[in-house]
């Protein structure tokens, strides 16, 4: 027999714009981290536009919990650590965070620590006013890196100071930066080697684009702010260009 045909889109949605998944005439079916509510307001609009509504499946064939995990170190060539480590502020999530969250996800067999700036660190950051309190970007990191691999040890550690659980934890394998902020590493490992711990292995993931320029939390929260001043849905963020070009 030929097996099925299935076409799957994977959706980063971003803040301040409205859900994918209201906006895709062909997608009918989906699977992911919804709840009811949520897939009632995308039919809302989908019904209004006179496409069909998605159907939430709620029973995959394999749940994450029963994927095996554990390969020999012999058959896989992607580096995997048992603890590492990540960060950055996650304000107003968006597709380079979710990159990055990912790439823990498959990096990581045990632990993954994602530093999240303190809300005194961003006091001076560009529209700092539409900034999320530091419990609320905690809570959508949370949710999205549970949703990605359930079995690993997610820890929300808060960033107060320039050195960082980074510098400090001696059981830390590796940290996962983008190519912006690979140059840290050095300066991290330097730290880390006066207090007697090991080096850290860098990851490095490349910019993730909107159009001409890379996405940030800094225009998210600028047309964050546009939407509030004027009443109006904030403006759609560039779409985000493919992070392997």
């Amino acid at each position: 027999s030929t097996a099925p045909s299935v076409d799957l889109v994977v959706l980063f949605e971003v803040a301040g714009v409205s859900p994918a998944a209201e906006r895709l005439e062909d997608v009918t079916e989906a699977l992911g981290d919804y709840t009811s509510s949520e897939i009632a307001a995308i039919n809302a609009v989908r019904t209004s536009r006179q496409f069909t509504p998605l159907t939430l499946l709620t029973s995959p064939v394999l749940p994450a919990r029963s994927i095996p995990l554990e390969l020999p170190a012999t058959s896989c060539r992607w580096p995997l650590y048992g603890r590492l480590c990540l960060g950055g502020t996650f304000d107003h999530i968006h597709p380079g965070h979710k990159i990055l969250l990912t790439l823990g996800a498959l990096t990581a067999t045990r632990v993954v620590q994602v530093g999240i700036s303190a809300d005194a660190l961003l006091a001076k950051k560009q529209f700092a006013e539409a900034l999320q309190p530091w419990e609320e970007r905690a809570r959508i990191v949370e949710r999205f890196a549970k949703a990605l691999r359930p079995d690993l040890t997610w820890m929300m550690v808060p960033i107060t100071a320039t050195e960082g659980s980074s510098v400090t934890c001696a059981e830390l394998e590796a940290i996962i930066v983008s190519a912006e902020t690979s140059g840290a590493v050095e300066g991290i490992n330097a730290a880390r080697q006066k207090r007697g711990h090991g080096p850290l292995a860098a990851v490095v993931i490349p910019l993730v684009m909107g159009g001409s320029s890379k996405v940030s939390s800094t225009d998210l929260r600028r047309l964050d702010l546009i939407g509030r001043r004027s009443g109006a849905p904030a403006p759609a963020a560039p779409a985000p260009a493919d992070p392997s070009r």
